[in-house]
């Protein structure tokens, strides 16, 4: 059994430092900037809610359009917090709804992403995990490509959503 209050002892030695709030920060500047960028894309519109901050397993980015909401769905850009890793999901308005596109997924026999199977991640449908973040003193580049990411993975969905 843990002992709180060893967790809540070690928690304030970490929190005392410092470090961890700058880096807690640094991933919600990153947010920030995202949002910004995808703002300005012009090629499609896009809604952003406001960043779910979560309890440090995942924070993340809810990204949607038209055409997703339409269907149920939604990208989220997310920093997974065990993985260390930043990532987009393809998730969907509930479990239901998750479920059937799942097995549409599965009947289609897309390939072009593979799809969530197991219920560690019961919020998924896809997870793309985002490669070639390797230096986090270049905040451009990761917004840079988060975004770009996050534009392309819209257009596959939204493209195998009009296939249907």
């Amino acid at each position: 059994m843990d002992n709180y209050n060893e967790l809540m002892n070690d928690l304030n030695d970490q929190l005392r430092k410092g470090r961890i709030q700058k880096a807690y920060r640094y991933i919600f500047d990153v947010f920030s900037d995202v949002v910004n960028e995808l703002k300005n894309y012009r090629s499609k519109v896009i809604g952003i809610t406001s960043v779910y901050h979560g309890y440090l397993d995942m924070s993340y980015l809810p990204v949607t359009t038209e055409s997703l909401k339409t269907n149920g769905l939604k990208i989220a850009v997310v920093f997974n917090y065990g993985s260390f890793q930043f990532e987009l999901w393809l998730s969907a308005v509930n479990r239901k709804r998750r479920n059937e596109v799942l097995e549409l997924l599965s009947q289609s026999k897309w390939e072009k992403y593979k799809t969530v199977q197991s219920d560690e991640n019961t919020d998924a449908i896809i997870e793309i995990q985002i490669k070639g973040i390797t230096d986090y003193n270049n905040k451009n580049r990761i917004v840079s490509l988060l975004s770009k990411e996050t534009i392309s993975f819209i257009d596959d969905i939204e493209e195998f959503i009009r296939s249907r």
